[in-house]
């Protein structure tokens, strides 16, 4: 996604290459830790996404941070999530 938006330079896609592989491998652990209530897992991932754009924002440049600023957050609509949990039956909850 971000190579086709933001057309990065072979250095850059090597940055954030290894950013997002951190941020990836984080998230990974927090959601294995079960010592972490859910509201704090939450927490935690919104602020390992908040320093991830950070970090991607910091080795960019002027256009592509333009860019990258104007790209949608959240759930992509080709990659639909979990349903809502409310959704779905008590039993499976």
């Amino acid at each position: 996604m971000y190579t086709q938006r933001l057309n990065p330079t072979q250095e850059q896609q090597t940055k954030l290459r290894a950013i997002l592989e951190n941020e990836q491998k984080q998230m990974q652990e927090l959601r294995t830790n079960t010592a972490v209530a859910p509201p704090e897992r939450m927490s935690k991932m919104r602020q390992i996404r908040e320093e991830t754009n950070n970090k991607i924002r910091e080795i960019l440049t002027a256009e592509q941070k333009e860019k990258f600023d104007a790209m949608p957050r959240g759930p992509r609509p080709d990659r639909p999530g979990r349903p809502n949990r409310l959704d779905r039956p008590a039993a499976t909850r």
